[in-house]
């Protein structure tokens, strides 16, 4: 058993680095694992449109047409009262929306950070190293809680997705 700061993907192998000694850790190896799951999904959504846009579109079309169709016509007879300016109002709705904004941003990061603790081994390394018994594991890339933390970030902040990996 080894105590290790830092190891090493050799043709996908965990090395010690050293002397390149195959080494295994099951909890970071299962919390590597899973991050590199979590990147995946993020990565394979990237680019996608979520919004459903071009579905929307037809849609709202289709209605309108409709909803045309099916009104009987207005006429206007007098002209509507200009509009009263409200800068009190307007300042209220806008510290409204910070506000809104401000707690969508808060509890993005309360899912992360929840999320997150299974990967406290990785973090325990990142900062103070883990102890490595020999053995053999292959992984296709070193995941780092960066890596992970923006993953999440990506899912979550693109709706209600759930990753369970």
């Amino acid at each position: 058993m080894q105590f290790l700061s830092e190891v090493f993907l050799t043709k996908g192998y965990l090395t010690n680095g050293d002397d390149m000694k195959p080494i295994y850790n099951q909890e970071f190896v299962d919390a590597q694992l899973e991050g590199a799951k979590i990147c995946f999904i993020a990565d394979n959504l990237r680019g996608k449109d979520f919004s459903e846009k071009e579905t929307l579109d037809v849609n709202k079309h289709i209605i309108s047409a409709l909803y045309d169709y099916c009104t009987v016509k207005d006429y206007k007879y007098t002209e509507a009262p200009k509009k009263v300016k409200t800068p009190v109002q307007d300042s209220l709705a806008k510290e409204a929306m910070l506000f809104h904004n401000n707690f969508q941003k808060t509890t993005l990061q309360d899912k992360i950070n929840k999320r997150m603790q299974s990967f406290n081994i990785l973090k325990d390394f990142e900062e103070n190293g883990l102890y490595f018994d020999e053995g053999i594991v292959k992984l296709e890339k070193l995941i780092t809680t960066t890596d992970i933390v923006e993953a999440l970030n990506f899912i979550y902040s693109h709706g209600n997705i759930t990753v369970t990996v």
